[in-house]
């Protein structure tokens, strides 16, 4: 789910968005709608960030840019305006698309597109592949030791061994019971 801000002073426009925004592939909520530059300000202070705020850039009380000199906005920003002479300044402060109105749903979907692939990137499948060539490569190590012990061939299971020591060029192993052997091997790889 994406969350959406939308600052337009015009009802007609903010309604037209909201309503190409629910025909949008994905799945969106918009959080609000505001109106001018000090309720957004107001707004941003105080509320969680949305994941995409659609921003148009004249409003009633100023350019919607006066809101970046308030606020630290975390958000993707689309500007949304009738204005092409806006677009350099727009990304500047980061703005991440700028759609001239009337919006069309297709440049629309594609902006929401671009975004959602930031928020939910896809899986690095240089990890997976590197995961899979593991497995597929995988050592097989001993499962147990063959122990000369009073005469006697015993084995032990790799699981019952706490833990291994050397002393002296000798190596033992010990297991979770206590109980002490000598092995009369190194632990390379064998």
């Amino acid at each position: 789910m994406i969350t959406v801000l939308i600052i337009e002073d015009e009802a007609a426009n903010a309604a037209r968005l909201q309503k190409m925004l629910l025909q949008s592939e994905e799945e969106i909520v918009v959080t609000a709608v505001l109106q001018t530059v000090r309720e957004s300000i107001a707004w941003l202070e105080k509320e969680k960030s949305p994941d995409i705020i659609f921003m148009d850039i004249r409003l009633t009380d100023g350019l919607s840019f006066e809101i970046f000199n308030q606020v630290n906005i975390k958000s993707y920003v689309i500007f949304t305006t009738a204005y092409d002479e806006y677009a350099l300044q727009a990304f500047e402060v980061n703005g991440i698309d700028y759609l001239l109105k009337p919006i069309e749903q297709k440049k629309l979907d594609l902006s929401i597109k671009r975004i959602k692939s930031f928020i939910t990137p896809e899986p690095d499948n240089s990890v997976v592949e590197i995961l899979k060539k593991m497995r597929l490569h995988k050592e097989i190590y001993r499962s147990r030791f063959l122990i000369n012990h009073k005469d006697l061939f015993i084995t032990i299971p790799c699981t019952n061994i706490a833990y291994f020591s050397s002393e002296n060029k000798i190596v033992s192993l010990t297991t979770h019971s206590n109980q002490r052997y000598v092995i009369k091997q190194t632990l390379d790889k064998n």
